[in-house]
């Protein structure tokens, strides 16, 4: 009807984007990181997204990113170690750029944090799962990403999949948070053996993280995951709502298969953005 069209549904006005996959077109070229559909998902969303939008990644191994201005650095606790990573931020042009609609009006900005850690990196995603050196890299992501979270203040954080969930646990102020999930499958958990206090303690070493808070809020069902600190702030915060797929019948399927999001009152399906 004529009234429902003249309704307008708007959003949050500025968003922070989380990814290791990414796409950044500069003036000299394009750097990219990509293993599937993910990262050709944050390429679009970097053209399409209808307001601001903050991207964070990590620099790649033997890449060049001085496109971006250096503009200061943040730290991080990690196996107890004071951690300091050097942080680039790149504001993208408009023109040519944000093609998506009112995209002459928007800003797209990326910071882009550097630290041996990430550069020491084989491939996007460090491997395997369960080597400290795997969740000490995730330690410090989580980290480095709430501290630009604290320092940008967005009205909301997308986080797709579990790679940056902890970083709810570590913002100053808690957010909305949007979880999009790529591959459920993937829970950044660990489950060699059921996790008790001793490994809450080590895993709260690496995370710099109290025992208590990781056994409360990491260990799901004897496992640890890295996903759940961002189901259970949509619980808390939200009502559960925030959770979502990539497709609907994705959607469907996460919810009765992963036991970390029974209980939702909904995993919404949302299909690619695929222009």
């Amino acid at each position: 009807t004529p009234a429902h069209r003249a309704v307008r549904v708007t959003g949050p006005e500025r968003v922070l984007f989380a990814s290791l996959e990414h796409v950044i077109e500069h003036e000299g070229g394009r750097e990219k990181a990509i293993a599937g559909g993910l990262g050709k998902v944050a390429g679009l969303m970097c053209r399409y997204h209808p307001g601001d939008l903050v991207c964070v990644t990590a620099c790649m191994p033997g890449r060049d990113y001085d496109f971006a201005l250096l503009v200061g650095c943040v730290h991080a606790m990690v196996s107890g170690q004071t951690l300091t990573c050097t942080v680039r931020r790149y504001e993208a042009p408009k023109e040519g750029y944000l093609v998506g609609e009112g995209g002459a009006d928007h800003a797209l900005v990326f910071y882009i944090v550097d630290h041996p850690i990430f550069r020491a990196r084989t491939d996007i995603y460090p491997s395997p799962q369960t080597s400290r050196k795997t969740l000490e890299f995730f330690s410090l992501w989580c980290q480095v990403v709430a501290r630009i979270i604290d320092l940008e203040a967005p009205d909301a954080f997308h986080c797709p999949d579990f790679h940056a969930a902890m970083a709810v646990m570590y913002v100053e102020t808690p957010l909305p948070i949007t979880v999009v999930l790529h591959n459920a499958e993937y829970q950044g958990s660990i489950a060699t053996q059921h996790m008790g206090f001793r490994e809450a303690e080590w895993f709260g070493e690496i995370f710099d993280l109290p025992a208590v808070r990781i056994r409360q809020e990491c260990f799901h069902e004897g496992k640890f995951s890295m996903l759940k600190p961002a189901v259970d702030h949509a619980r808390r915060y939200q009502a559960g709502y925030g959770i979502c797929a990539v497709s609907r019948n994705y959607a469907m399927e996460a919810a009765v298969k992963h036991a970390v999001l029974w209980g939702l009152p909904e995993v919404r399906g949302i299909e690619n953005c695929m222009p």
